[in-house]
């Protein structure tokens, strides 16, 4: 990207970079506790399965993360749709509505005004 208009801001630049962290740390911790909780309370066996699906949608993250940061729109359509279904779950765990759609969204939302000035610029 050779002109002006099409440049990654530097606010764009280090909230993908913190994100990918975000979600890397999440995946790993993910990964690690579901066990961990399974084994001390059996009666949390669901937490387990989770866990496991927590890290797993935490790992498409990065890659959508990743397609962002290359200039693809796939990447934020699908970072947008895997916050949907963390919002979906979260509300089927929870029994709450408000707090999972206004934490779940929080994300995407920065990630739209940080990219609507380079937006026709993406593939």
């Amino acid at each position: 990207m050779t002109d002006e208009k099409g440049k990654r801001s530097g606010c764009l630049a280090a909230f993908i970079i913190v994100l990918i962290i975000v979600y890397a740390m999440g995946a790993l911790g993910s990964f690690l506790t579901g066990p961990i909780i399974s084994g001390l309370m059996p009666e949390y066996a669901t937490s387990t399965s989770y866990s496991i699906l927590s890290g797993v949608l935490s790992l498409i993250n990065i890659i959508f993360l990743i397609g962002v940061w290359k200039y693809k729109k796939w990447g934020f359509f699908g970072f947008v749709g895997v916050s949907i279904i963390n919002i979906i779950i979260s509300i089927f765990l929870t029994n709450a509505i408000l707090i999972p759609i206004i934490s779940g969204l929080i994300f995407p939302l920065i990630l739209y005004l940080l990219i609507r000035p380079i937006w026709n610029h993406m593939s």
